[in-house]
């Protein structure tokens, strides 16, 4: 929703120190996490400094198992920069 974009993207946040965690590098973008609300927003920013909202979850093993998983990664934002 735009309320978890506006979040993610202001450090005013009350939680923002859960907030731009980095996770992983994944060829030429880095892969954050932000935990807001009990969600974990997955997003990547590219060497543009482009930014990709790529997942939310709830469950974190759910998230985890996603991190694991750098082809569905790449192929998410390879379809978003289209």
């Amino acid at each position: 929703s735009e309320e978890v974009i506006e979040k993610v993207l202001s450090c005013e946040h009350t939680c923002s120190s859960e907030l731009h965690k980095f996770e992983k590098k994944v060829d030429d973008f880095s892969v954050f996490r932000a935990k807001i609300d009990g969600k974990h927003i997955v997003y990547a920013i590219d060497d543009k400094k482009m930014l990709f909202f790529l997942r939310a979850f709830k469950n974190f093993s759910s998230y985890t198992k996603f991190l694991e998983s750098e082809k569905e990664i790449k192929e998410i934002v390879n379809n978003l920069r289209l």
